[in-house]
């Protein structure tokens, strides 16, 4: 096998993956495949899936991670073994809701308010109301020569 196999699925308790056929195959037909899994904390592969296609889901233990590899089998034997990158937690994923809520904010759209404030108002732009200050504020400079 020459592609990196890679987490297509996951979900409580099983993994889906997915891999290539090998470019070459010794001049015997792939006759299937090998997916062995290593359970975190302990040393020994097992075999978790035997299949003729170029895919696999299998179950595995809840909240336990997992190392992945993969090897195609023809007359010749196995090959050399393709670990799925990094370490696989199987977890379930959430779904895309089925519809959305859209919520509207209650503003007066465009008009404006007076407030009782003399250097301020509220305005409304866009159908967003903020508060406005018409106040100018001194340039920096010109605080700093009022202080000496």
């Amino acid at each position: 096998m020459n592609k990196v196999p890679k987490v297509r699925d996951t979900s409580a308790d099983t993994i889906t993956i997915a891999w290539t056929a090998p470019a070459f195959d010794s001049g015997s037909e792939i006759t299937g495949y090998v997916v062995e899994a290593l359970e975190e904390c302990t040393d020994e592969w097992l075999v978790v899936a035997n299949t003729p296609k170029v895919f696999a889901k299998f179950g595995v233990k809840r909240d336990t991670a997992y190392m992945l590899r993969v090897d195609s089998e023809n007359a010749g034997g196995l090959s050399k073994f393709i670990s799925v990158p990094g370490i696989v937690r199987p977890m379930e994923k959430l779904d895309k809701p089925e519809s959305t809520v859209k919520i509207k904010p209650e503003v007066s759209r465009g008009k404006r308010k007076k407030t009782g404030s003399r250097n301020g108002k509220w305005a409304g732009l866009n159908g967003i109301e903020s508060f406005r200050s018409d106040i100018r504020r001194p340039k920096i400079g010109m605080m700093l020569k009022s202080l000496y």
